[in-house]
């Protein structure tokens, strides 16, 4: 997902607006979806809108998730975004907990603490010069960790390829009609370019988080630890392409995150091991 904020990044600060960036991406993503479906169970089984209702809160979501995305890339530094937005596992174990009933445990009380420390070193310790474009970050974390519970919670109705594929036409459909509305300017070739890499991207990727978290049930943590790998990755662009050479309190407030959240979903994943293996041992 890095690489898809990564071309949404370069859009942005190019000047091309959020509703063309939404609306041209969606049919290369799509005809992917479509061709995935064919070969993974069949078109009808992924595609077929079974439950539009479900569909729609996940098309709402994303478009929430989208407008805040593309707004807190346009107005903050790529890394600072990156940073902050790896709370979407934190704000996911907080929502499975009280959705999903998940179990919550102590461990969780001193993560969320390291959490809020942390974001506080990537913002500004001093808080002298906080941004409050900041908070748009803040709310796209809190955004995908609604959307990644929602997607967990509802593996049964839609397969990962259905929730990508109709999420992602809800987001080209309001953007669309946005865009001819009030835009209308077709962005040039070079453009349409970075747009359909956005597309590829971010359709493989939100499709493989959501595999990943229907997968995870009753533990949806776990899919986190693979999610924090986006931070040296993001790290890394800011510097070589956009400039941003990251402060040490912004690097150690990352670090802070990513292995906080790790942790959690690491012992997450031992605990739930250990109480498998336990009436075992008792039989014997």
């Amino acid at each position: 997902m890095v690489l898809a904020d990564f071309c949404i990044k370069k859009l942005a600060i190019s000047g091309i607006g959020m509703t063309a960036v939404f609306f041209f991406a969606f049919p290369s993503g799509a005809l992917v979806l479509i061709v995935l479906s064919r070969f993974s169970g069949g078109i009808r089984h992924h595609l077929y809108p079974k439950h539009p209702i479900v569909l729609f809160v996940r098309g709402l979501f994303l478009v929430i998730a989208g407008y805040l995305l593309f707004n807190s890339l346009l107005h903050n530094p790529f890394s600072q975004h990156i940073m902050i937005t790896q709370l979407t596992p934190i704000f996911t174990l907080i929502f499975s907990v009280v959705f999903l009933r998940e179990v919550l445990r102590r461990q969780l009380y001193f993560v969320i603490s390291l959490c809020v420390i942390g974001l506080w070193l990537i913002v500004d310790p001093t808080l002298d010069s906080i941004s409050p474009f900041l908070f748009l970050a803040l709310a796209t974390a809190a955004t995908q960790g609604g959307s990644h519970t929602f997607i967990a919670g509802n593996s049964h109705r839609v397969t990962p390829i259905g929730f990508t594929f109709w999420g992602t036409g809800f987001l080209a459909l309001i953007n669309g009609t946005l865009w001819l509305l009030f835009d209308g300017n077709v962005p040039n070739m070079e453009a349409l370019g970075w747009i359909q890499l956005t597309s590829l991207f971010a359709c493989i990727g939100l499709a493989m988080i959501a595999f990943g978290l229907q997968q995870a049930r009753p533990n949806v943590s776990q899919v986190g630890v693979m999610l924090y790998i986006q931070t040296p990755a993001a790290i890394t662009l800011g510097w070589l392409f956009f400039g941003e050479e990251p402060t040490f309190s912004s690097v150690v407030g990352g670090a802070l995150i990513v292995c906080s959240g790790a942790y959690l979903a690491l012992s997450s994943n031992n605990t739930k091991q250990l109480s498998k293996v336990s009436p075992s041992e008792n039989n014997n």
